[in-house]
């Protein structure tokens, strides 16, 4: 499997960000897996984000590389 992001243009075009002042919907979190943000909502110190990790690419279907916990179905 390829490294989460590099398997169409398209997806890597997206994870270069929205420009300045934009939060992303697509990003690779810090373990380099591909996630998405699914919902945002307030909260006292601002706008907060619940994200989940993509097991396939939005715009081509090729599988992304996921953590290896949620790969063998384990909740962190």
């Amino acid at each position: 499997m390829a490294v989460a992001g590099a398997c169409c243009d398209t997806l890597a075009a997206v994870l270069k960000g929205p420009g300045e002042g934009a939060e992303p919907a697509l990003f690779l979190d810090e373990d380099g897996a591909l996630a998405i943000v699914v919902a945002t909502l307030p909260t006292p110190g601002g706008l907060g984000f619940f994200d989940k990790t993509a097991s396939y690419c939005p715009f081509c279907g090729a599988a992304q590389r996921i953590q290896d916990n949620q790969a063998q179905g384990v909740d962190s």
